[in-house]
């Protein structure tokens, strides 16, 4: 008698876990791209029609480990290495990788790949999916590279307020110079910077090769000197740069005049 129940329970045990798999399998079925199941040890043996269709590889070329030929050779390495860690420790397996669709170009995928257990403990197989998200991902990379320009451009402002109240703040035309070649090399990032005046017989053999150059107007309008810039460290002057340098050759331009009144 006692042994009929343990027969009886273990079967129940076993037609429960059997419903949970095929629950979930319609639920993995119905919301992904791609469903694949993988061996205990990590290995495709099973067809996946799903994976077929999207990458265009056959069921020889996906095989054992194949399938990892459709996945981005940069992101190949990592995945393998994951999925191995996961498959040796038995806990889930999430990713993000490009994979080859059958036009050959790559599209970013979420994967997830979850162990199914046996009434022991023991891996009976994988279950997992790939999901399209490329076009998140290009989202998440816009809205990265737009908060890291935001970030560039309030540290640029506040370097070029800070300029502004270093230029308002010194009386002399010699210091107002420099003050202008320091700051303005620091902010636009260039090698050189010159100041000429217009009374100045400083030599102005200037190199104009990736060079911006912008006038010194006075308050009347007077054109009083020149502030150029040249060697740019990385890439070429930008139309912000020469925004840049207007206005702070604009305040420069009013410290020299104020010097030559005083």
């Amino acid at each position: 008698m006692l042994m009929h129940e343990d027969v009886t329970e273990k079967t129940e045990a076993e037609n429960a876990l059997r419903l949970r798999e095929e629950r979930f399998r319609s639920l993995v079925l119905a919301t992904s791209q791609i469903v694949w199941s993988n061996t205990p040890d990590g290995r495709v043996d099973e067809d996946s029609p799903s994976w077929r269709a999207f990458t265009g590889q056959t069921y020889e070329e996906w095989r054992e480990f194949g399938w990892l030929e459709a996945v981005h050779p940069d992101d190949r390495a990592a995945t393998k290495a994951a999925w191995l860690a996961c498959v040796a420790t038995k806990t889930l397996f999430e990713a993000r990788y490009r994979l080859r669709r059958s036009d050959g170009a790559y599209r970013w995928t979420e994967v997830r790949g979850v162990p199914i257990l046996d009434t022991e403990g023991a891996i009976r197989e994988w279950i997992g999916t790939n999901t399209d998200i490329h076009e998140i991902v290009l989202a998440e990379a816009e809205l990265a590279q737009r908060l890291e320009r935001e970030k560039r451009n309030a540290a640029l402002l506040a370097k070029v307020a800070q300029a502004a109240r270093k230029l308002q703040t010194v009386l002399w035309s010699g210091d107002i110079a420099e003050v202008l070649v320091n700051e303005v090399r620091d902010i636009l990032q260039a090698h050189r910077a010159v100041v000429s005046l217009s009374d100045d017989p400083h030599d102005r053999d200037f190199p104009m090769q990736g060079a911006l150059a912008v006038p010194l107007i006075d308050r009347t309008g007077k054109n009083i000197g020149l502030i150029q810039v040249s060697d740019k460290i990385d890439g070429e002057f930008s139309e912000e740069d020469e925004a840049i340098l207007v206005q702070l050759a604009s305040i420069a331009a009013n410290g020299f005049e104020n010097a030559r009144l005083y």
